[in-house]
């Protein structure tokens, strides 16, 4: 279990299919290399460089740059992609390591916090899942957590509750 004084954080992953996490590496390098240098890209270049069905998981309000398909209606689940965006490459408080392949059909995001509360993990768990790929595993910065196992968990008390 790492404490609060850990230099890096992480969220393990599935992939389903390797042109997935070729691809969330390529967006995930623009995404660093924006945050590293201080250069916000600009709405245009994140709708060029996100694939399509990765675009598709969210919504965009009537006077954002759209893509010219359908993406996901509001609701509490699904992101703004501009917010999810200027969060990442404007607005987190972490410096982005390494997306990188652990084991087949594995792999691994790194980030390091600047400080506490830098943001949470929830947006990179969404990018993460925008690429179709499944988070199984994290470490925060306060805690390991078996992702699976939460959510499990999570349910059997909603169970409990509600018996």
């Amino acid at each position: 279990m790492n404490t609060l004084q850990s230099t890096t954080e992480y969220i393990e992953f599935d992939i389903p299919k390797n042109q997935n996490f070729e691809d969330m590496k390529h967006v995930f390098k623009l995404i660093k290399e924006a945050k590293e240098l201080e250069k916000p890209k600009g709405d245009r270049f994140w709708l060029e460089n996100f694939p399509n069905y990765s675009l598709e998981k969210f919504y965009f309000t009537e006077n954002d740059i759209k893509p010219n398909f359908k993406t996901a209606k509001l609701n509490k689940n699904i992101w703004h992609f501009y917010s999810l965006i200027e969060l990442m490459e404007v607005d987190y408080e972490i410096e982005y390591i390494d997306c990188l392949l652990i084991k087949p059909n594995k792999g691994k995001l790194i980030f390091s916090a600047y400080s506490y509360p830098y943001g949470g993990t929830d947006s990179l768990i969404t990018f993460i899942k925008s690429f179709d790929c499944l988070p199984t595993r994290m470490d925060d910065g306060t805690e390991e957590i078996n992702i699976e196992t939460e959510k499990k968990s999570l349910f059997d008390k909603i169970r409990e509750f509600l018996s």
